[in-house]
C-alpha cells in the first residue's frame, strides 16, 4: 500500500510528516511540532509561498480557527518560528488538499480485508492469512496487497477448489483471462500457500517464491553498507551503538548469570528492547511529556551494586570518563526533541521488527536467552556504561518524562 500522495504544499507538508505507523494505527494523539522552517520552504517552494500558506491555513480552516493548528510567526507575522499541529486537524488538512486521510484509508482497508476474510468461512489456514495482513494494518504498517482485491479473489476462490483443476481453467474462470493467473498471480499464490496452507505439495516449489530474491539482494546491501560504513569511520558504531552495549552488558554478569546463547540472539534482543525504549520517548516527546534536564549521575549505587560487586567499578569509571553527557547543555538537547522523534519516527515499529524477528527464527525476548523481565530495566540503565559511546539509550539519562 503505497502513502497518500502528497501535494509540494504546507498543507501536504504537514500530512506527510504526519504519516506515521503510529497515525496510520489511531495511537498518535497530541501535537507535532515542526520547526524546519528551511524544509518547509524547500518543500512548498519558497519562502512567500510558506508564509502565505501558512496565513490561509491559520485564517481558513477549523483547525486554525480554534487553535488545533498554530502558527508561531516572528517579526510582526513576516517570518515562522514553527508549527504546532494537532493530529486532530489532519483529516480537515486532507480535505483541503483532496487526498485521503491515510489513517480513514486503512479503517477502509482493514474494513475490505475483513469482508474477504467472512467471505472464506471458517477455513483455518487462509484466515491466519487474513488475520496476519489485518494484524500489519492494526498496527499501521503499509501493506501492498491490501489493496490487490484481485489477489483476495484469486485466493478465496482456491479455497473453494474440491477436485483437480486445470491452471487456464481457473484462470479463465477467476479472471476471463486463461493466461492472467501465470502471469500475475501464480507465484503470489504459492508464497501464500507455502506459508499458511497445510496442504502445500512440495513440486510447487519448482516456482520462485515471492520476494525471496529481493529480500537476499536487500540483505546484502545492508551487509555491505555497513561495513563500509564502518570502514569510513574507522570504528565499529555504524553497526553497533545501544544494542551492543546492552549484549555487553549481560556478557559482563554483573545483573545475570550465564547466558546460553549466542551474540546474534543476544542482539537480537536487545535491538527490540532499545526500539521499545526509543519508541517510548518518542511518543513521551510528542505528547509534551519529555523535557531535557542537567545531567545528574543517579546512578553511582547501582553502579556499586552490579559492576562493583564483580571487582569492575574502576574499570567501569575509567571507561566512562570524561562523561560524555557532561558536554551536553539541556537548552540544546531541548531544542534537538522533535528531531529526535522524527528520526525515532522513520525506525520500524516495535511490532513490525517482532514480525520481521519472528519471520527470520530470531529471538524476540529476554524468555528466549534465559532471562526474564526483570533484567529489562537495570538492562537499559546500565548498558551505557559498558562503552563510551553517545547513544541515545545515555542521552536518555537526561531526559524527565512525566505521565507515566
Amino acid at each position: 500500500m503505497g502513502k497518500t500522495p502528497i501535494k509540494h504544499t504546507l498543507a501536504g507538508y504537514i500530512i506527510k510528516k504526519t504519516d506515521t505507523e503510529g497515525y496510520r494505527s489511531g495511537k498518535l494523539t497530541g501535537e507535532k511540532h515542526l520547526n524546519k522552517v528551511t524544509e518547509m520552504m524547500e518543500f512548498v517552494g519558497g519562502r512567500r509561498k510558506l508564509i502565505d500558506q501558512a496565513r490561509f491555513i491559520e485564517n481558513n480552516t477549523q483547525a486554525g480557527h480554534d487553535g488545533r493548528i498554530r502558527i508561531n510567526w516572528t517579526q510582526v507575522n513576516s517570518d515562522i518560528k514553527k508549527i504546532d499541529c494537532d493530529v486532530s486537524s489532519i483529516p480537515e488538512l486532507c480535505r483541503l488538499e483532496g487526498v485521503e486521510d491515510s489513517r480513514a484509508k486503512q479503517l477502509r482497508l482493514i474494513e475490505s480485508v475483513k469482508q474477504w476474510k467472512a467471505e472464506v468461512g471458517d477455513c483455518d489456514w487462509i484466515c491466519r492469512y487474513y488475520d496476519d495482513i489485518l494484524g500489519r494494518l492494526e498496527a499501521g504498517k503499509s501493506v501492498t496487497e491490501a489493496e490487490e482485491d484481485m489477489r483476495f479473489k484469486c485466493i478465496n476462490s482456491i479455497t473453494r477448489i474440491k477436485e483437480p483443476v486445470w491452471e487456464r481453467v481457473f484462470s479463465a474462470k477467476v479472471f476471463n483471462d486463461s493466461k492472467k493467473f501465470e502471469k500475475c498471480y501464480r507465484q503470489k499464490m504459492v508464497s501464500i500457500l507455502t506459508k499458511y496452507s497445510p496442504y502445500y505439495e512440495k513440486d510447487m516449489e519448482d516456482y520462485d517464491t515471492e520476494g525471496e530474491e529481493d529480500e537476499c539482494e536487500q540483505l546484502m546491501y545492508a551487509l555491505i553498507l555497513s561495513g563500509l560504513a564502518m570502514q569510513m569511520i574507522g570504528n565499529s558504531r555504524p553497526a553497533s551503538c545501544a544494542e551492543h552495549q546492552v549484549t555487553h552488558l549481560w556478557d559482563m554478569e554483573v545483573i545475570n548469570g550465564p547466558l546460553d546463547a549466542l551474540h546474534g540472539e543476544k542482539v537480537s534482543v536487545a535491538a527490540l528492547l532499545v526500539l521499545e525504549e526509543y519508541k517510548r520517548i518518542a511518543a513521551a516527546i510528542t505528547q509534551g511529556r519529555c523535557h531535557a534536564k542537567p545531567y545528574e549521575n543517579e546512578d553511582e549505587e547501582l553502579l556499586k551494586e552490579t559492576f562493583g560487586k564483580k571487582g569492575l567499578l574502576e574499570e567501569i569509571r575509567k571507561e566512562n570518563e570524561p562523561e560524555l553527557l557532561e558536554t551536553i547543555s539541556p537548552q540544546h538537547l531541548e531544542k534537538c526533541l522533535n528531531g529526535i522523534e522524527e528520526i525515532i519516527d522513520e525506525l520500524p515499529s516495535e511490532q513490525t521488527m517482532f514480525h520481521l524477528l519472528e519471520k527470520a527464527g530470531c529471538a524476540k525476548t529476554v524468555y528466549d536467552i534465559g532471562l526474564d523481565e526483570s533484567a529489562v530495566l537495570p538492562s537499559l540503565r546500565l548498558a551505557p556504561y559498558t562503552r563510551r559511546r553517545l547513544s541515545l539509550l545515555r542521552i536518555s539519562k537526561m531526559l524527565d518524562i512525566r505521565g507515566e
